[in-house]
């Protein structure tokens, strides 16, 4: 059952999500679904998403990135391995006109267990 780290949401402007923690179980892979259901003409979306192991201190490194998303749709990245134990998502806003406006989410999926390659 996916998480949002991002519910449907409506922004005129850059943003943070609250902070999310990851379960330890460690029993898939995760993806980030970031689905856009309205956006503007001439207007552009980046997010990236920041891990942390405390919640405290982030990496100064986004894990993963959606940049330039300019259209609505969905879209998804695998979560790379890591020992972060929060999320947090940080989106800009890019306006090549007036009144930027999107409304998305972005959910944390776990899919699968993974399996040893050639494993008998």
């Amino acid at each position: 059952m996916p998480r949002f780290l991002v519910e449907e949401v409506t922004v005129r402007e850059s943003g943070e999500s609250t902070i999310l923690p990851l379960e330890a179980n460690g029993a898939g892979e995760l993806v980030l679904a970031l689905e856009i259901f309205h956006v503007k003409q001439q207007q552009e979306l980046d997010v990236r998403i920041f891990s942390s192991e405390d919640g405290v201190k982030w990496a100064t490194s986004p894990v993963a990135v959606f940049l330039a998303k300019q259209h609505c749709g969905s879209y998804r990245l695998g979560l790379p391995d890591s020992c972060a134990r929060f999320l947090k998502a940080v989106w800009r806003v890019n306006s090549r006109g007036c009144n930027p406006l999107f409304r998305f989410c972005l959910k944390v999926e776990q899919v699968g267990i993974r399996t040893m390659a050639g494993a008998a």
